[in-house]
């Protein structure tokens, strides 16, 4: 909830900011207080140039800004999906994802690793990568990157990825999934 209503309080101050009416060149004082608010309620997001979510300054300059940040951790089951969401407004430079030291480029699909994808409409800025069997060698830290492009500056923001074990009922055994034990099965 506390996001939706962010985004579209993003999405007013845009649309005031670039009204042709000059009285609306400035954000009102109501909508700079929410939108602090908002920032310091919800932890996933945090304030800062390029790094966090887009400042009414931002906004009112339509500044290249994320509109939309990855949690800070995710703890994900192998074998399930996650989605790293990484949202960008007034964007101009180009959207790619690091996995660990790789990058993975600015491609929708990435065929170095065929359980990733981009996905998301690119022209309304929405990047989030998607790994659809995550597996112990998926865990590390990724970072969403937009480059800077016409005088707009470079955006990173990153995240951290942690597998966590299977636990199968049907034989109650444990698969620990680390580098050091990959594959170990525990019986219960």
């Amino acid at each position: 909830m506390t996001k939706t209503f962010f985004f579209l309080l993003c999405l007013l101050a845009r649309t005031i900011a670039s009204s042709n009416d000059p009285e609306s060149e400035i954000i009102p004082d109501w909508l700079n207080k929410d939108l602090l608010l908002l920032a310091e309620l919800n932890k996933t997001y945090a304030w800062g140039e390029g790094q966090g979510l887009c400042t009414p300054d931002q906004i009112k300059k339509q500044t290249q800004c994320f509109l939309e940040v990855p949690a800070e951790v995710y703890e994900i089951s192998q074998g399930d999906m996650v989605r790293m969401r990484c949202r960008v407004m007034n964007q101009k430079g180009k959207a790619q994802w690091r996995a660990k030291n790789m990058f993975l480029g600015y491609d929708r699909s990435i065929p170095a690793e065929p359980t990733y994808s981009m996905q998301g409409d690119a022209s309304q800025g929405q990047h989030d990568l998607v790994i659809s069997k995550v597996s112990p060698k998926d865990e590390g830290e990724y970072e969403c990157q937009v480059t800077p492009a016409e005088r707009q500056p470079q955006l990173r923001h990153s995240t951290t990825l942690s597998v966590l074990g299977m636990y199968d009922l049907k034989t109650n055994s444990l698969t620990v999934s680390s580098d050091l034990a990959a594959g170990l099965t525990i019986k219960l």
